[in-house]
């Protein structure tokens, strides 16, 4: 196997052992304690680690650690649990980005570590987000793009009444009439016609919603989206 990788895993904090049958397991502790490693084949090294990365499961890792939670050093709490998973998750994600060089969300796209954000503005259908490496200094802007998912929320129409999937109601709850149209970006659910945006858009995290107003049938709502990772552009980089 080349130095190269193996040294770029060691930089990052992992022990790696290889064996005589073609075999490497990577080792690390994580910021709970659990000594994790897992085991790829030397001829696809770099493949199956950006496979690992990709498939790890944030979930499953927890599930399997609940039956043993507060014994032999395991967190007790499952928020913890959590967090750690999600820490190994990160940790998987900077070493694949690190040897395969593809850029990811929140981690530095130079040297492979989570990058540290200080500031954002909003852009046209999305943030850009204001970054710097405390390891290796470069700074940089993160893009993400709102993405349509798939729903318009407290809908009214034009004569003041709710408006849901199953079509208009009255203030108890009745139908008074089925909704024929599907839900898409731009398009009011209530009539068809293409909606007006108005005002700043809601955010928490990565989910947010946009006001809009329809001018044709007068129906009104908050169409949602989901933030997503674009591309890095670096502002300076250090030698």
């Amino acid at each position: 196997m080349k130095k190269e990788y193996i040294d770029a895993c060691e930089n990052l904090g992992w022990t790696v052992y290889e064996d005589e049958d073609s075999w490497v397991e990577l080792s690390r502790r994580s910021p709970a304690g659990e000594d994790f490693y897992f085991s790829v084949n030397t001829e696809d090294f770099v493949e199956e680690i950006n496979e690992y990365a990709a498939s790890f499961d944030v979930d499953e890792h927890v599930e399997q650690w609940i039956p043993s939670r507060g014994k032999k050093g395991v967190p007790s709490s499952i928020r913890e649990l959590l967090e750690d998973a999600e820490a190994i998750k990160k940790m998987l994600k900077e070493l694949s980005a690190k040897l395969t060089g593809e850029v990811y969300e929140g981690i530095c796209p130079i040297c492979g570590v989570p990058i540290e954000y200080y500031d954002n503005k909003p852009i046209d259908r999305g943030h850009v987000y204001f970054w710097t490496c405390s390891k290796c200094g470069t700074s940089g802007e993160e893009k993400c793009s709102h993405v349509f998912d798939g729903h318009h929320y407290r809908v009214i129409d034009g004569h003041g009444n709710l408006f849901s999937s199953e079509g208009i109601r009255f203030g108890d709850g009745t139908p008074t009439a089925p909704n024929p149209l599907d839900e898409h970006e731009g398009i009011c659910p209530v009539c068809g016609a293409s909606i007006e945006y108005s005002g700043d858009s809601d955010q928490i995290g990565e989910y947010g919603s946009r006001h809009w107003e329809c001018l044709k049938c007068g129906a009104s709502g908050n169409e949602g989206y989901k933030e997503v990772f674009v591309e890095h552009h670096l502002t300076a980089y250090v030698l």
